[in-house]
């Protein structure tokens, strides 16, 4: 997915994946989400992610288990936020120690 957001370009495609988080519900569920953390050649991050009609992610009055998918960009610190949140100890670490070493 390729989106422009404030005249910079986010690809999922030429990004690198840092990590992924899918909740515990099924996609038959309405709460279903699926997100993944992407940094870009630039050094910025980005979440792309897809949802339920219940989630962050659901489509504006659908009824229906629908979802749409969206890119949003993330400054570091709402990056290492998220990812403390959701991505396995180890790879937190291995991402983000270098901006904690100087914090």
């Amino acid at each position: 997915m390729r989106k422009i957001v404030n005249g910079k370009t986010y690809n999922t495609t030429a990004a690198r994946l840092v990590g992924e988080w899918r909740s515990m519900s099924s996609a038959r569920n309405s709460d279903w989400c699926h997100e993944m953390l992407f940094q870009t050649d630039g050094g910025e991050y980005f979440l792309w992610g897809c949802g339920g009609t219940l989630s962050a992610y659901k489509t504006a009055g659908a009824v229906t288990r629908s979802s749409r998918a969206g890119i949003t960009p993330l400054s570091l610190e709402k990056a290492m936020a998220w990812a403390r949140v959701h991505l396995k100890h180890a790879t937190y670490i291995k991402e983000f120690r270098k901006y904690e070493q100087v914090a």
